[in-house]
């Protein structure tokens, strides 16, 4: 089957206007049965009439249905005829014009598919709707890279003016402190450069990536969307011919004859014609291009000569691969959670009575919405990545110590670090490192060197956090390539191979790896899967850690006691009683005033305010929260700590889970489930963290295994 994303591009108007043709034309189809059901009532005298006013609205909007609003080649009434659908449904309404007698019971079921299509298509319209607000969406954040663009190269110019205005001072006098000015003004147009050049390829990656991969795909949901409403709409009136047949004998023979022919609809046969008569010529836009200040001499170059713009370009570097790192674990999660939907949506779709394919479709093209906007992020910052690295490299990312700044308000005077100036304000006017305490203004913090003398070296870490992303994506799109091409088929077509990935394997994969490969070789452990695999599928390749790994990162992970009970009033909350242990796995780094945690009972993790928690000491002593705590409170936690592990040693040996689904272990360190199987949990259990728990089966055979497949006892 034809792909709309492939075969014509950037036509998502004309195919949303086709889909809403076909919408109106579902509900035309539902006042029918309903006015049918009315003439049955009143036998064949109104029934004639009835079927000869939708043959006319079929025939009205036979052609934008078949080919669209403004198809590209000639439209002819042979053309109508090539839609099975359409064929179909004429001939379903030609039978119904032979109809002159019926009773009540064949009017009641008619009334109730007419509300059940009706219902379909206002279903489908508000899904159309939807994706024609995303699609709307996919633009504005395009326009808006764009205008960033403009206004990095806005800002360009103006250092340009201001360095040429400095040097014409310079000129009339030659002063210390004209020298330095225009030692500044070169540094400040150096980062605005640099800035512009960053966004430049930021804008040539949203361009390429809406023409390339986001729109297509939009338009593949839409076709997706429009195979489930000529599904739907197939499949009542079939449903209608079987109500008739078994009603109606004298109309059986016609009524049997419809509904088998119903099989003939193949909506993959009827969306290539739909592809035929709307391929037009598309031109790719040309690529950004560098365009230096009127009257500058200036090069496309990053400027990397002083060691002040080489310190801005590094720092932001380091912000954006750590952005990067965080969005890909939510990037490969989704692209797990579109694939279980669309297996579940097939699977309504070729059974009927199992469920409501429809809701599903919307959840589908909802987390799909979801995935690209994810996606987009992550593929802007993997083209800012790629920019920066290419001309200072990554090598030096290595020994590089990064401050861990926050923004914080000042009540006394304070001193900038790095310029000497002094900070003042009234909010948040300047930052300060949780680590080595080091103050600088604001406007300073990306020019503040990643020297951090309380941090450790970025090495080993780094470069196993960099090869652990572009593994996490190389997996992620495999996962949307095989969702997009379920998506792209539906219900009797065939599936379209085009890839889905927000991030290319191919690109994005290689230029992780490239930046600090050697290192991640020599240093960079096996890391454990963020989530459980769904049943049946393959582990990644080296995804499992060691058991003894995972359960010491349990062990000494920190804790906190909640002072006072909570209630948890969002998803993402977690609920806790007071006096409640739990585990500590995010801190307060934003400032928000809020932490994650995990219940080592439940295995649930979610929210809490940090002000209804206390930090408990470890084992070996030392270590408090993030606020002054008496020594009275130090007892306490030790107290309590002690308290939870006799309750963990004392109960975990009793605690037992049920396999719900069959798994198959692909590490030495993992447990073989079996469907039903009873598991012992040990000492560790859902404290292994990342979805995943151990436990010792009936032969004595201990292991880890996904958490979601088991449930408690």
């Amino acid at each position: 089957m034809a792909s709309f994303g492939e075969e014509i591009p950037d036509q998502f108007t004309n195919i949303t206007e086709s889909l809403s043709t076909h919408i109106t034309l579902t509900h035309d189809v539902s006042t029918f049965l309903a006015e049918r059901a009315a003439l049955e009532r009143e036998y064949a005298a109104k029934l004639s009439a009835l079927t000869k006013k939708v043959k006319e609205k079929r025939e009205k909007r036979c052609m934008e249905c078949v080919v669209g609003p403004e198809p590209a080649k000639v439209y002819s009434v042979d053309v109508g005829q090539r839609s099975t659908l359409q064929r179909y449904l004429a001939k379903a309404i030609t039978m119904t014009e032979s109809v002159s007698t019926d009773h009540i019971n064949l009017a009641n079921g008619l009334e109730q598919l007419s509300n059940e299509v009706d219902t379909g298509a206002k279903k489908g319209e508000e899904m159309r709707k939807k994706h024609n607000a995303f699609y709307q969406k996919l633009i504005a954040d395009r326009e808006k890279t764009y205008s960033e663009r403009a206004k990095a190269k806005s800002k360009y110019d103006e250092t340009c003016h201001e360095l040429e205005s400095m040097r014409a001072k310079l000129e009339k006098g030659d002063s210390d402190r004209a020298k330095k000015a225009v030692q500044a003004a070169e540094e400040e147009m150096w980062n605005a450069k640099n800035i512009y050049l960053v966004s430049i390829a930021a804008s040539n990656r949203a361009q390429s990536r809406f023409f390339t991969e986001d729109l297509p795909r939009v338009q593949d949901d839409l076709q997706s969307l429009l195979t489930l409403t000529d599904h739907n709409l197939r499949s009542h009136i079939q449903r209608t011919t079987s109500h008739a047949a078994q009603h109606a004998e004298r109309l059986a023979q016609k009524n049997r004859e419809v509904e088998a022919d119903a099989q003939s609809v193949n909506t993959s046969t009827d969306q290539d014609v739909f592809s035929e008569f709307n391929k037009r010529r598309f031109d790719m836009p040309k690529d950004f291009t560098f365009e230096p200040c009127q009257g500058f001499f200036d090069t496309e170059e990053m400027s990397t000569g002083s060691t002040s713009a080489h310190t801005f370009l590094q720092n932001m570097l380091l912000r954006k691969q750590k952005q990067l790192s965080e969005s890909i674990p939510i990037i490969e999660s989704k692209a797990k959670e579109i694939q279980g939907l669309t297996k579940l949506r097939d699977a309504y779709l070729s059974q009927k009575g199992l469920g409501d394919p429809a809701e599903v479709t919307d959840n589908l093209l909802e987390s799909i919405r979801s995935a690209i906007v994810l996606e987009v992020s992550a593929s802007l910052l993997d083209a800012e990545i790629q920019a920066i690295s290419a001309s200072i490299g990554s090598d030096h990312l290595n020994s590089a110590r990064p401050h861990l700044f926050e923004s914080k308000a000042f009540t006394i005077p304070a001193t900038c670090q790095f310029c000497d100036g002094k900070i003042f304000g009234l909010n948040r006017q300047g930052c300060v490192c949780r680590s080595c305490s080091y103050t600088c203004h604001q406007k300073c913090e990306p020019k503040v060197p990643a020297t951090c003398r309380a941090a450790p070296a970025n090495g080993a870490a780094s470069s196993a956090a960099t090869a652990s992303a572009a593994s996490m994506l190389s997996r992620t799109a495999s996962v949307r390539t095989a969702t997009s091409a379920s998506s792209g088929g539906g219900a009797g077509g065939s599936s379209s191979t085009r890839p889905a990935s927000g991030i290319p394997a191919s690109s994005s994969s290689r230029s992780i790896e490239s930046q600090q490969q050697s290192s991640a070789r020599a240093s960079a452990p096996p890391a454990r899967r963020t989530l459980p695999p769904m049943s049946g599928s393959a582990a990644p390749s080296g995804a499992t850690p060691r058991p003894s790994a995972a359960a010491s990162a349990a062990a000494t992970a920190p804790r906190v006691k909640a002072l006072y009970a909570y209630d948890a009033t969002a998803s993402n909350e977690l609920s806790m009683a007071d006096g409640q242990v739990l585990t500590l796995v995010e801190a307060d780094e934003d400032g928000s005033g809020w932490i994650t945690v995990r219940d080592p009972t439940s295995g649930r993790q979610g929210l809490v305010p940090e002000s209804y928690t206390m930090r408990m000491l470890s084992g070996g002593g030392g270590g408090g929260g993030g606020e002054d705590e008496d020594e009275d409170d130090e007892d306490d936690e030790d107290d309590a700590d002690s308290d939870d592990d006799d309750d963990d040693s004392s109960g975990s040996g009793t605690k037992r889970v049920k396999a719900l689904y069959a798994y198959t272990a692909t590490a030495p360190d993992e447990l073989s489930l079996a469907e039903g199987e009873m598991i012992m949990l040990t000492s560790t259990g859902f404290d292994v963290g990342n979805g995943w728990c151990q436990g010792v089966n009936t032969q004595g055979n201990k292991g880890v295994f996904p958490a979601n497949y088991v449930e408690r006892l």
